[in-house]
């Protein structure tokens, strides 16, 4: 599945973001059901804290991986002010209205220590208007997301998984990738093309630090 590769990498991607973080709780907000979450690195399940408003989601994520789970609205998170050295939110901020995505952003600052990471992960505008339901995906544009991150020094947008990933896709349509030595070579040409950053792709990225 397209959109399981994506999350593949983007969770290994987010992981190496964060690989130098000092020590310290990690909020994975919008967790979701946990489905790819054994793709981040090691043992950094560990230090999460996975938080998502429907129970059912984190009663998924619960049955998958270890950690701390937060059934909350991530619109006023239910944490001190700098409690965390890091926040995630992986494909998140599209499900959500303008003002409710910033009362996120904000809450996700709040929250943050200073010099704390945030990563961000959307789909491109692009593929939000082409391939999902506008009635559940919020088509974003980078440059608008940029303004609601008030507080932040944004150090990294990163664009990838086009090509290959679009040629896997095809390929499993048309029964190639039930073939072992097709599947084994795109796995290795997708993991090649997403460590670049191509300006154009199903997968965007946002790694954002808080000022002090």
């Amino acid at each position: 599945m397209l959109i399981g590769d994506v999350s593949r990498q983007r969770n290994r991607m987010a992981g190496g973001w964060l690989s130098g973080l000092p020590e310290g709780p990690v909020l994975n907000a919008g967790c979701g059901p946990g489905v790819f979450e054994d793709s981040f690195p090691g043992s950094f399940l560990s230090r999460c804290v996975s938080l998502d408003l429907r129970y059912g989601m984190l009663a998924a994520a619960k049955e998958k991986h270890k950690g701390s789970f937060v059934q909350a609205r991530g619109q006023s998170l239910p944490f001190c002010r700098e409690a965390f050295s890091a926040v995630l939110l992986l494909d998140v901020i599209e499900h959500l209205p303008r003002e409710d995505a910033s009362l996120f952003l904000s809450e996700a600052a709040r929250v943050l220590k200073p010099g704390g990471i945030l990563v961000l992960s959307y789909p491109p505008y692009w593929v939000t208007a082409l391939f999902f339901d506008s009635s559940t995906h919020r088509a974003l544009k980078t440059s608008k997301i940029k303004k609601l991150l008030k507080g932040f020094i944004i150090e990294k947008v990163h664009t990838s998984a086009f090509f290959f990933y679009y040629l896997a896709k095809l390929a499993a349509a048309g029964g190639l990738g039930k073939e072992r030595q097709w599947g084994s070579l795109l796995e290795k040409l997708k993991e090649w093309e997403f460590g670049f950053d191509f300006g154009i792709g199903f997968n965007a990225m946002i790694k954002a630090v808080k000022k002090a």
